[in-house]
């Protein structure tokens, strides 16, 4: 399965049968959010303050979490929660 994101951050889901790379946008990471194992487990919505970025003393932008909102609503969960 492949992600398609456009210019205005709409996410689309493609199954593909190729391996041909294709240029992707750099994606949004909760990395200071995920401070133990269990996180992984987590599977909702995480609010815009849990992105903060504690090494560089930073929130993220409005429209880095908008994205992080557009391709967490757009992934077709059932399909991971049927393979879990």
């Amino acid at each position: 399965m492949e992600t398609i994101i456009d210019k205005e951050w709409n996410v689309k889901f493609k199954n593909v049968k190729s391996t041909l790379k294709k240029p992707k946008i750099k994606g949004i990471y909760p990395y200071s959010f995920t401070d133990s194992f269990q996180k992984f487990e987590h599977c909702q919505i995480i609010t815009k303050e849990q992105f903060y970025d504690e090494l560089n003393m930073k929130q993220i932008s409005n429209q880095e979490y908008s994205q992080y909102l557009k391709v967490w609503n757009s992934i077709p969960w059932e399909i991971f929660r049927s393979t879990s």
